[in-house]
This record gives structure tokens, sequence and C-alpha cells, in this order.
């Protein structure tokens, strides 16, 4: 059973074709059993991702952190919603070490309670 822990904003830049723009994403944490789970999301406009040449994936540079692989499961078109949500995989983490490592812009202080 998994168990949500932690939501974490924060400001990097979404790179579509060499093409380079600043955005805000969430994280979403949750503990599944011993193991930790997060996940990357960011909302976008369909009409300034299709002029970006957006397809189905995209790269989120995040500062101090790795580059994060954002997703669409179906390839974007005039006719989708105005709002599009680009998603990661999940990204499992062992401990919460390495959950905070990979993901620094979740809170220390917030999440004493992992």
């Amino acid at each position: 059973m998994s168990e949500h822990i932690e939501n974490a904003d924060g400001q990097g830049t979404l790179v579509i074709g060499g093409r380079r723009s600043p955005v805000t994403y969430q994280i979403s944490a949750v503990r599944s059993g011993e193991r930790y789970v997060a996940t990357t999301t960011l909302q976008a406009p369909r009409d300034w991702l299709l002029q970006q040449g957006f397809r189905q994936e995209a790269l989120l540079e995040r500062d101090g952190a790795d580059v994060i692989k954002l997703y669409r499961p179906e390839v974007l078109d005039v006719v989708d919603d105005v709002s599009v949500s680009l998603s990661s995989e999940p990204l499992t983490c062992e401990t919460r070490e390495e959950l905070v490592n990979r993901f620094p812009e979740l809170d220390l202080v917030r999440m004493h309670r992992l």
C-alpha cells in the first residue's frame, strides 16, 4: 500500500528540440513499503508546446539535480486540451536519503515524518 508523503514545487527549464523555456513543476513523493517513489509533473499550454515542436517527450532541467524526461502518452495535437500535462516515469528510491539527494526540492524540514 502506498502512502503520500510530500509535494514540492520547483523552477526549471523545459527543453524541446533544443528550445528552452523556464517552467514551474511539481514533485509528488509516496512511500510504497520500504521504498520511496517520486513523480514529476508540469502543465504547459498546448499551443506553446506545438510551436516548440513537442510531440510526446521533453527534458526538464533542474538546478542542482538530474535532468528528467517528461512524457505525454499520446502525440500532441491541436484538438487536445489547451492545458497539457507532462509527467515523468515514477522513479523509485531505496532510501529517504536517496530520495532527498535526487529531489533536493523536497524540504528536509517538512520530511521529518518520513
